[in-house]
């Protein structure tokens, strides 16, 4: 597996976490871990995000 293949399969599934999370998970069981969950989330995939948004409006 290729290094670009890890990290679109890592931040796929923790973006599928966070939408779970955030829509089901502090439904059922609200509290410390869900809590956690989102800001570990949050923390790891908004340096992804904005270097995707910041990337589009660069020129090359």
């Amino acid at each position: 597996m290729s290094q670009y293949n890890r990290i679109l399969f890592y931040s796929f599934s923790s973006s599928i976490l966070w939408i779970l999370n955030d829509s089901v998970l502090k439904i059922w069981c609200p509290g410390l871990v869900t809590g956690k969950i989102s800001d570990v989330i949050g923390l790891l995939l908004t340096p992804l995000i904005l270097t995707g948004i910041i990337s589009l409006f660069r020129n090359h």
